[in-house]
């Protein structure tokens, strides 16, 4: 009679446990261990992506506040002197 074979998915890896119960106890330990090293990575990058998206969000809340300051230096500009502006602009075209 053939040994029933269970798998169980665990952090993508299929495990068969079967094959599991038949290996050496330090080749246990050795697996056990890489799959500790495997959740502990897999935590650590998504702490990383999750602060990679807060940094993105960040840079585009920054963008849109020199956007802004940008536009209220422009209006100062203009305020100051509205005929130099014109006159720029007129130069540039």
């Amino acid at each position: 009679m053939k040994p029933k074979i269970i798998s169980t998915k665990h952090s993508g890896m299929n495990v068969h446990i079967n094959a599991l119960n038949n290996l050496p106890i330090d080749a246990k330990l050795y697996i056990e261990e890489k799959e500790q090293d495997l959740l502990a990575k897999e935590e650590t990058i998504q702490i990383l992506q999750a602060k990679i998206r807060r940094l993105e969000h960040l840079s585009h809340l920054k963008d849109i506040r020199l956007g802004d300051l940008q536009q209220r230096i422009n209006m100062l500009e203009y305020r100051e002197n509205p005929r130099n502006k014109f006159r720029t602009q007129m130069k540039r075209n």
